[in-house]
C-alpha cells in the first residue's frame, strides 16, 4: 500500500523517532530513524507493504457489526 500521510506528533526515543500521522486509513503509529527530521504538520510518502506490518486492535474503540 502507498500513500501520504500528515505528521501529527513526533516522540524522540534515541535512534529512533516514533511518529504518529493521520493517513486516509485513519491514524497511524510509525518508526523512523532517529536522524529524520519530521515535524508535526509535514506531509510524508507512506509505502508499505502488509507483510511488514503488526496490526493491534484497539480494545476500547467503539464496534459496529458488520453484515455477512
Amino acid at each position: 500500500a502507498q500513500g501520504t500521510a500528515t505528521v501529527r506528533s513526533i516522540n524522540f526515543l534515541g535512534n529512533v523517532r516514533r511518529l504518529e500521522v493521520d493517513s486516509l486509513v485513519g491514524a497511524l503509529t510509525l518508526e523512523s530513524h532517529g536522524a529524520n527530521a519530521f515535524r508535526p504538520g509535514d506531509r510524508v510518502s507512506l509505502q508499505v507493504a502488509p507483510e511488514a506490518c503488526t496490526w493491534v486492535i484497539d480494545d476500547e474503540a467503539p464496534t459496529e457489526a458488520v453484515p455477512a
